[in-house]
């Protein structure tokens, strides 16, 4: 049993739950809620006063079986583990999965219990996060070695084309050596792409709606009324600490990935209702708070959120989609979203596909935080 005695050289109690990743209830011996831990609030979508006062029984919203758990385990005063345990709550009409641990401990109002609640869904996110994001790396380094090493012999083939033609009388030939030149120089650019050799690390305080607002104009003025765009802003959000040119980049990326998916599937549906709609783009800005099973980004940030209707991501590639050279767009290069993410990560945040609705469409989010650069480092 667990048994709350702080002396005065220890810190309140409340200010070590709150610095856990694990959501944390203690009720007391009338079976009501004491306390609840700020990651406790943050997983059940609740306020520690909507929380305090309430029994397990309405806390939890779930079956008789761990109701009578936690009974036995304030009975027999021993810790009892609860796998894969399955709580719903009611207000968002939302299903959680956790791994439950009751433990009882003693309080200066009598016996109590202690909850600690770990979702299994961000555990699984993490863990499939993590290992997307080394796959990432893995793969961008194997692709710049690649691209560096095909692009040493395409300098001496331009060269070779230009000293052909310049010897040559004949038209044809030259034409032909104006091919090979721009063709190598089209490789040229595609392979300094993959290699991130133009990445610039400069940085400037800025208004995150400025570079959005920016491309989603470039965009409209492309393709004209045939596009929609609909923003919802938080216009509140504190200026970012970025490298514009970067960040723009990213965010075309992402943007135009959206635009030209919701085209095809405008333009490619059988149905007249849909070949006569518009491709819709929504932008949604929020600020990020840092979740606490997570370590893809744990400060505090930004995040941009870009939605589409077109057809979705197909499930069978987005454990792939990311990694450089991957494409189900006809024309595409397959390193858009690689070189976004790549953006992302020097700036300490990340893109993460959202979970797909039932309205269709992919929804992807950038995250960055209030910090500098990871190559910023000792600087300053």
């Amino acid at each position: 049993m667990v048994r709350f005695n702080p002396d005065n050289h220890m810190p309140p109690l409340n200010l070590v739950f709150d610095s856990l990743t694990t959501a944390v209830l203690v009720f007391g011996p009338d079976n009501t809620c004491l306390y609840a831990n700020e990651s406790c609030q943050a997983l059940l979508l609740k306020s520690h006063r909507a929380l305090s006062g309430k029994t397990i029984e309405e806390i939890l919203s779930t079956d008789e079986e761990i109701v009578s758990q936690c009974h036995l385990a304030s009975h027999h005063t021993q810790r009892t583990v609860l796998r894969e345990i399955e709580i719903y709550l009611p207000d968002w009409k939302r299903r959680l999965l956790v791994d439950l641990t009751i433990t009882p401990c003693g309080l200066d109002e009598g016996e109590g219990l202690l909850l600690e609640l770990i979702d299994r869904k961000e555990v699984r996110k993490l863990s499939h996060d993590t290992d997307m994001l080394t796959r990432f790396k893995v793969a961008t380094q194997i692709v710049r070695g690649l691209a560096h090493e095909i692009k040493n012999p395409l300098g001496g083939i331009r060269g070779a084309a230009q000293l052909l033609a310049l010897e040559t009388n004949s038209t044809e030939t030259r034409e032909y050596t104006s091919v090979i030149t721009q063709e190598v120089d089209r490789l040229s650019e595609l392979l300094t792409r993959m290699s991130g050799e133009n990445n610039s690390f400069e940085r400037a305080r800025v208004d995150i709606h400025e570079p959005v607002t920016h491309i989603a104009d470039l965009l409209k003025a492309e393709h004209g009324e045939i596009l929609e765009l609909s923003y919802n802003f938080d216009t509140s959000l504190p200026p970012l600490d970025v490298n514009p040119d970067q960040l723009k980049q990213a965010l075309l990326n992402l943007m135009k990935n959206a635009v030209q998916w919701s085209l095809i599937a405008c333009l490619s549906s059988s149905s007249d209702a849909d070949k006569h709609r518009n491709a819709l783009v929504s932008i949604r800005t929020r600020a990020a708070y840092p979740n606490l099973m997570r370590s893809l980004m744990p400060q505090q940030g930004i995040r941009i959120q870009i939605q589409d209707n077109g057809p979705g991501v197909d499930p069978a590639i987005i454990d792939q989609l990311f990694l450089p050279m991957l494409t189900r767009r006809e024309g595409g290069t397959g390193l858009g979203l690689s070189i976004s993410q790549e953006i992302a990560q020097s700036h300490g945040g990340f893109i993460e596909l959202d979970e797909q609705q039932d309205t269709g469409g992919a929804s992807f989010s950038l995250y960055l935080p209030y910090r500098q650069f990871e190559t910023d480092k000792g600087e300053d």
